[in-house]
């Protein structure tokens, strides 16, 4: 079966952000998926491409590892799920 990011667009999407000079928009690796988006609504739909995989190929995100870190210019928030 091919990745999600390969499978349902991810790439393709152009949603992310920059690190660096470097476009990245997810990172996989085994089991674990990474989104970067630059704003909330970018995030949104990255989190819906996922969510459309998961149903077409009834893939269980874990909700035990899940969490978000979110950078402002002001300040660095871990936030927790």
């Amino acid at each position: 079966m091919m990745s999600v990011s390969e499978r349902e667009g991810l790439a393709e999407s152009k949603i992310g952000c920059n690190l660096g000079s470097v476009y990245v928009g997810a990172l996989a690796y085994a089991d674990d998926l990474v989104l970067f988006a630059s704003t909330a609504f970018a995030m949104r739909k990255l989190l819906r491409i996922c969510e459309n995989y998961a149903r077409d190929y009834s893939v269980v995100f874990s909700a035990k590892k899940v969490c978000m870190l979110v950078q402002t210019t002001e300040h660095l928030v871990d936030a927790g799920l």
